[in-house]
């Protein structure tokens, strides 16, 4: 890959799991090497970046943790969110509002300790835009006059930054000069030179100022402000595990919650802090994460999400209307993403819907349902599908976890019972929770698939179970696996 402003050749090399395992430049060169799937994080030899993992908690060694997961050592603390509130053994002190952007900072001649002896050296006010994004930090200044009248505050700004489209264009120089200067961002969101983990290559020690990949370098812990949480590049990995990604699940690369980017540095970004929305699947709404706008930030279709389909289908997304603030059944998954999530979910299941009913257009399929001719399997789909049938119809909804914790892909639920044992009307849920590998990491066949398996529950329940080959496997993993290899077996031959 060539830098087409300073003309150098940069060599990279990725391993089977796309983990950058190497980097070379004129005059450098950089190796990484993995503990297996759970250490995709350790950049070795070539740079200053060298320190070995514990393979049970992916914390570094010779290094102390809290009981948190938060890094502690050479002096940091942490409030109750997990924040730091103090580093430098005390000696710098941060304050954050509600959605975790860093408002105010200072640093103390005696340590940030309430009390006689607490003499801020420095403070710092930051301003955020509407987006998310800093705009400015700015000092107060306080003239003592040694007398009993009433003082004046004063704020100066202390850096600037401004935008254009949602890029940086420009911001306060290295230094504080008090003017602005052109930042020109790479396509990370760098400004200046760097290793691939964001090793300084300028020389350059941190200036508070945008520096690696959208990150406010702070010059005096050197760590960069990575919005929700802290990353640095002396050890090439964030201080803190991240609690809000959603697809560690189906991604190996996020198993390690302390990684950045999954290892691939050069081509993957985070501007939120959190974890890459480059991610297939990702882990969060781009269009919610502050600081993640323009080309950087568009995620790739997921398998299923065919924009092209021309099915049209009514699936009502119910989303709950109250969700526990820290999980969602221990899954920490961001209440906020739930919309995002479901109009994945409903782009697969139109995928989905599209090719259960070419399927249906083989005999072999069609006779896993209608047995005694009650209705045709392809009208009751559609029907259903598009919401227009008087048997029930679709739904996009977060579904309970099944037997053992697991993901469940869907679920239909009779409404309306008759005489006999059948019911008049049925609800078939398809789960929007990322942990579903129908939101996840399913293929369009396999979500096909579960479309199907779902349709020989709706005969059995509106016309009984004579109607369909498909059994009733409610609570039984191993009825319900074999209901699914029925359905792939008659209706998907060889997979297709």
């Amino acid at each position: 890959m060539s830098d087409a402003i300073s003309g150098e050749t940069v060599t990279y090399a990725y391993d089977s799991l796309n983990r950058l395992i190497s980097a070379s430049g004129t005059g450098w060169s950089q190796t990484q090497a993995y503990d297996g799937l759970r250490q995709p994080d350790r950049p070795q030899a070539g740079t200053t970046i060298s320190t070995p993992v514990n393979a049970a908690t992916n914390q570094l060694s010779g290094y102390t943790y809290d009981n948190n997961g938060n890094l502690i050592s050479t002096g940091y603390t942490y409030d109750a969110e997990n924040r730091i509130e103090f580093a430098n053994a005390g000696g710098v002190q941060y304050f954050y509002d509600g959605q975790n952007k860093r408002i105010w900072q200072t640093t103390c001649t005696s340590g940030c300790t309430p009390g006689p002896s607490w003499t801020l050296a420095t403070e710092q006010f930051n301003m955020f835009g509407a987006d998310g994004k800093q705009l400015a930090s700015y000092g107060a200044a306080v003239t003592w006059t040694n007398s009993q009248t009433q003082l004046t505050l004063t704020f100066g700004a202390v850096t600037e930054r401004a935008y254009f489209g949602g890029k940086l264009v420009a911001q306060t120089c290295t230094g504080g000069c008090g003017y602005l200067v052109a930042a020109g961002q790479d396509r990370l969101g760098s400004v200046g030179k760097y290793y691939p983990y964001g090793e300084d290559r300028s020389g350059q020690l941190g200036t508070d100022t945008v520096r690696f990949a959208t990150y406010t370098r702070d010059s005096a812990t050197g760590n960069d402000y990575a919005d929700q949480r802290y990353y640095t590049s002396v050890l090439g990995r964030f201080m803190t595990p991240d609690r809000t990604s959603s697809n560690a699940m189906v991604l190996t690369q996020n198993w390690n919650k302390y990684s950045y980017v999954g290892g691939d540095p050069v081509n993957k970004t985070d501007p939120a802090g959190t974890c890459s929305p480059q991610d297939d699947p990702p882990c969060y709404p781009v269009d919610s994460q502050p600081g993640c706008e323009g080309d950087a930030c568009i995620v790739d279709p997921g398998p299923g999400d065919d924009e092209d389909s021309d099915v049209s289908f009514g699936a009502r997304p119910q989303l709950p209307q109250a969700v526990p603030t820290n999980s969602i059944w221990n899954r920490n998954i961001n209440p906020g993403q739930l919309n995002w999530y479901a109009q994945q979910a409903g782009k697969r299941l139109s995928a989905a819907i599209k090719l259960a009913l070419k399927a249906l257009a083989n005999p072999g399929c069609t006779a896993l349902y209608d047995i005694g001719g009650a209705l045709d399997p392809t009208d009751l789909l559609e029907e259903l599908s598009t919401g227009t049938s008087g048997y029930g119809y679709f739904e996009l909804n977060l579904l309970p976890p099944g037997t053992g914790g697991t993901a469940v892909n869907a679920q239909t639920t009779p409404i309306l019972p008759n005489l006999g044992g059948t019911f008049s009307g049925v609800i078939v849920d398809f789960n929007i929770d990322p942990y579903a590998p129908f939101n996840s990491s399913a293929s369009p066949v396999q979500n096909a698939i579960t479309v199907l398996h779902e349709l020989g529950h709706v005969y059995e329940f509106l016309f009984g179970q004579s109607s369909t080959l498909i059994s009733d496997d409610m609570g039984n993993n191993a009825t319900s696996a074999s209901n699914t290899k029925l359905v792939q077996a008659d209706c998907f031959p060889g997979g297709k």
